[in-house]
């Protein structure tokens, strides 16, 4: 039972159709790795059923959708989309660098403490991604190592929630959320 990857252009002419034995894919959108490589997750097939407890990164040629690696994740097809960061791509709920090229692992998140809530995917702000975290906080994960370490607040109340997290044009870090008096958009900047 075959899952499909497939391209199109700008005018939603099919470019290619790939085939990948025993994998279905979801909602996730994918992510381009440069110029000729793009990262999506799916879910294993397993006795004629989506296994949807496991999720499985893919890395495919943008050019044919041909699968250069695919490596298991912990955490089912729930997990937050993949994220181009540095020389490869972030994936999983318990965040993990995998190698572009090949899928080599550079690191999993060390937390050190720091809660991460990994329901959705982080925003890539210089050399760090920023989590969200519990309680009105974020973390900071160094995209060089893995180390995670409290970062920025953006709310006092105990009861907030990340809902997403972007990139403003200039630079500043929003964080779309929910506290105990509503819906609330933070405006954080991101510079030193």
């Amino acid at each position: 039972m075959p899952g499909e990857l497939v391209a199109y252009d700008g005018r939603l002419h099919e470019l290619w159709r790939a085939r990948v034995e025993l994998l279905s894919f979801g909602d996730l959108r994918p992510v381009a790795l440069g110029d000729d490589a793009f990262a999506c997750i799916g879910a294993p097939i397993a006795g004629g059923a989506v296994d949807s407890f496991h999720g499985r990164l893919v890395v495919a040629s943008a050019a044919s959708g041909g699968v250069r690696w695919a490596r298991d994740l912990f955490g089912g097809v729930t997990q937050p989309e993949p994220i181009a960061a540095g020389p490869g791509v972030v994936a999983g709920v318990d965040p993990t660098l995998f190698a572009a090229a090949d899928g080599a692992v550079r690191w999993k998140v060390s937390s050190s403490g720091a809660k991460i809530e990994t329901g959705h995917p982080p925003a890539l702000v210089g050399q760090r991604l920023l989590y969200p975290g519990v309680a009105g906080a974020l973390v900071s994960v160094a995209l060089a190592d893995g180390a995670a370490a409290p970062g920025p607040h953006f709310d006092d109340d105990p009861t907030a929630v990340v809902l997403a997290l972007g990139l403003a044009p200039d630079g500043a870090l929003l964080v779309s959320s929910r506290n105990s008096q509503g819906p609330r958009l933070t405006r954080l900047p991101t510079g030193p």
